[in-house]
C-alpha cells in the first residue's frame, strides 16, 4: 500500500463511498443506458478523489491532462440549472438562490475556467442560445441571442450587455438562430418565422402540418427546418418559401431532433427510424441509414482526418422519460452519389462528447454512475473508463466538426455547484 497503513485506506473507503451514497441520491436519473462491451472496459482508477475534480493521476492514466479549474462558486447564485457550450465560451444558467431571487446567465472562458460576465435574465432557457458574429469590416457588436417565453433576448456576446429584445405573438418551441439581418424559430402553432432583429413583426413564415421544436441550421443559400408533420423543409432565409428554389422531404414519422449542417448538406434524424443526409440546395437525399430505432437528437459530425469523417446519431428505444440510447458510428459515404450509410460500429452511450486524435468520448452510464468512457474512433473499443462522480454536466464540443486542432479532445465538466474542470488529450 506504499506505506500507508490499512486502517487509512479502509478510513478513505468508506468516506468514498458515503459521499458516492450522498451524490447519486442527489442526481437525477438522466435514464438507462446500454453500456455494452464495458464491462471488460479497463478501468482509469477504482475511485477518484471526493470531490468534483478528476485528480491529475487518474488523467494521466488516460492520456489526458487538466487545463483549468474553478472550484465550486461561493456566491449567493443557485445552483446550476443549464450548460450550454458555444465556440465563444461555456454558458452556465443558474437557478434562483431562493424563491423570488434572480435567474442569471455566465459566460465562462473557454481557456481558464474564469467567470466572463453575468447578466440577470428573466426566466428559465429551455434552448441552447445562439452566437452571432458579423462579417469583417461591420462596426456591429457580436450577438448571443436566446429566448424565454415569448421574448428573444440579444446580448452582447462580449460583455453581456443587453442590446435587444423583442417580444413575438407565436409561442416559440425551437432554438432561434440569427443571421445579420433576421431571428428565425419554429413554433408550437406549426409554424415556421422569420424576424427582423429588434423587431416585433415577422418578415415571413410558414405553415407546416406539426409542431415545429426542432432545433433549424443555416447551410449557404439556405436555412432547414423540421416538423411533426415528418417533412424536412429548405427555403431561402430572406424571403422564406419560394417556388423552384425552396424543398421538402418528407420522412416516415415526426421528426423531432434538431438539424446538423456540415458541408454541402443538411443531417436530420427521423423517428422513422432514419438518418438522412440531404443536398442544401435542391433536398436531394444524398444518403440515408436505416437505424434500428427512434432518432431523436441532432446527429453529430466530426471529421477525424482527411477522407475520413462520421456521422454519429443516437437512437431511443422504450419508455420517452427512461429511453434506451444506442450510438452508431457511420461514415460518411464518398463520391457524387451514395445509396445509403453503413454503421462501422454500435454502443450503448448517452452522448458524445468530444473527438480526439483516435478517441471518441462520450457519456455513459446514469445518475451518479455516470462515467467518462473513450472509445476507439474506428472500432468503438472502450480504452477507459473515468467516473465522473459529483459532475452533473459535460456537453458536446462540436470543435467545428472536429476541424479545429485546438478544440479537440477537449472536455468541459460542470457540477451544479459551479466547480468547472477543462480537459484535453495530452499533446505529444
Amino acid at each position: 500500500m506504499g506505506g500507508r497503513s490499512m486502517d487509512l485506506v479502509k478510513t478513505r473507503t468508506i468516506g468514498w463511498i458515503l459521499f458516492a451514497v450522498t451524490v447519486t441520491a442527489a442526481t437525477p436519473s438522466c435514464g438507462p443506458l446500454i453500456p455494452a462491451g464495458t464491462d471488460s472496459v479497463p478501468k482509469a482508477t477504482t475511485a477518484t478523489a471526493p470531490v468534483s475534480r478528476i485528480p491529475a493521476d487518474v488523467l494521466a492514466n488516460s492520456g489526458l491532462e487538466e487545463v483549468a479549474f474553478s472550484p465550486p462558486s461561493k456566491s449567493s447564485d443557485g445552483a446550476i440549472q443549464k450548460v450550454y457550450l458555444i465556440k465563444e465560451g461555456l454558458l452556465l444558467v443558474t437557478r434562483p438562490a431562493k424563491e423570488g431571487g434572480e435567474q442569471n446567465l455566465k459566460m465562462i472562458n473557454r481557456e481558464n475556467a474564469h467567470s466572463v460576465w453575468l447578466e440577470s435574465i428573466d426566466g428559465p432557457i429551455t434552448e441552447a442560445p445562439f452566437a452571432y458574429s458579423y462579417p469583417a469590416g461591420s462596426d456591429k457588436l457580436p450577438e448571443l441571442l436566446f429566448w424565454v417565453d415569448r421574448t428573444v433576448h440579444c446580448l452582447d456576446l462580449r460583455y453581456g450587455a443587453r442590446l435587444w429584445k423583442s417580444e413575438v405573438d407565436p409561442p416559440i418551441a425551437s432554438r432561434v438562430i440569427a443571421n445579420d439581418t433576421h431571428f428565425y424559430f419554429g413554433s408550437a402553432d406549426n409554424g415556421f418565422y422569420a424576424y427582423r432583429k429588434n423587431t416585433s413583426v415577422d418578415d415571413w413564415s410558414y405553415r407546416t402540418a406539426g409542431r415545429i421544436d426542432a432545433g433549424p441550421a443555416f447551410n449557404g443559400e439556405r436555412i432547414a427546418f423540421a416538423s411533426h408533420d415528418g417533412t424536412i423543409y429548405g427555403v431561402p432565409p430572406d424571403r422564406g418559401w419560394v417556388n423552384l428554389e425552396s424543398w421538402k422531404v418528407p420522412t416516415g414519422s415526426r421528426v423531432v431532433g434538431g438539424v446538423t449542417a456540415y458541408s454541402r448538406w443538411f443531417l436530420v434524424g427521423s423517428t422513422d427510424y432514419k438518418l438522412y443526409c440531404l443536398e442544401a440546395l435542391d433536398g436531394s437525399v444524398h444518403w440515408s441509414f436505416s437505424a434500428e430505432a427512434a432518432i431523436r437528437e441532432a446527429p453529430v459530425v466530426y471529421r477525424h482526418r482527411a477522407n475520413s469523417e462520421f456521422a454519429y446519431c443516437i437512437t431511443s428505444e422504450g419508455p420517452m422519460s427512461r429511453p434506451d440510447k444506442t450510438l452508431f458510428a457511420v461514415p460518411l459515404p464518398k463520391g457524387s452519389s451514395a445509396l445509403g450509410g453503413v454503421a462501422k460500429w454500435r454502443r450503448g452511450v448517452r452522448r458524445v462528447v468530444s473527438i480526439g486524435k483516435d478517441t471518441l468520448y462520450v457519456l455513459s452510464g446514469t445518475g451518479g454512475g455516470r462515467s467518462l468512457t473513450g472509445l476507439d474512433v474506428l472500432t468503438g473499443e472502450p480504452k477507459f473508463q473515468i467516473p465522473l462522480t459529483g459532475f452533473n454536466f459535460a456537453p458536446t464540443n462540436h470543435a467545428d466538426a472536429g476541424r479545429n486542432a485546438k478544440e479537440r479532445g477537449r472536455i468541459y465538466l460542470v457540477s451544479r455547484n459551479g466547480a468547472i474542470q477543462i480537459i484535453r488529450e495530452k499533446r505529444t
